[in-house]
């Protein structure tokens, strides 16, 4: 297949006579000149986020690494003063000294009517005792089994020996 076009037909008036040179030249350079600059700016820009962002990763990673220690140790000491819903005031704590009464609080064992009401701490310790019970009972059973049937035959055997008349 062999397509053709003649670009005399193109840059020709509704009439068939040739459109001025000089005006469609200046608009096929300005179309040009606005596609080589939207591409330039394209991959200039481009170019220059990939950058941007490895010299940005670049610097936080070494802020992190000097800094995350301290900032964490600071964070954890530094001291505040909570304030509830209601706007009142309690005494000044630090973060760690939160998180060692939250962990205090939450490991005390307080069963409660509903599984829901209970903490963490007391479900695990309800849950560790029922697999332990579990565990005891079945091998409570099994000695239990084992002891009923040795003593069922050792009775048994006295049983057929009293009524066979043999001697004991």
């Amino acid at each position: 297949m062999n397509i053709s076009i003649n670009l005399g037909d193109i840059f020709r008036d509704e009439d068939g006579d040739p459109l001025d040179d000089k005006a469609t030249r200046q608009a096929i350079k300005r179309q040009v000149i606005d596609q080589l600059t939207s591409e330039c700016l394209k991959i200039l820009f481009g170019r220059y986020d990939e950058e941007l962002v490895l010299i940005m990763r670049s610097q936080l990673n070494e802020v992190m690494k000097t800094r995350m220690p301290s900032l964490v140790d600071d964070v954890m000491n530094t001291e505040f003063t909570p304030v509830n819903k209601n706007g009142q005031r309690s005494e000044p704590t630090t973060f760690r000294a939160e998180i060692i009464k939250t962990c205090t609080s939450e490991m005390t064992y307080e069963p409660k009517h509903y599984v829901l009401d209970e903490n963490f701490f007391t479900q695990t310790i309800k849950g560790v005792l029922r697999e332990q019970t579990e565990a005891f009972k079945e091998a409570l059973k099994q000695q239990i089994d084992t002891l009923f049937k040795s003593n069922a035959l050792v009775f048994a055997v006295d049983e057929l020996k009293k009524r066979l008349g043999s001697p004991q």
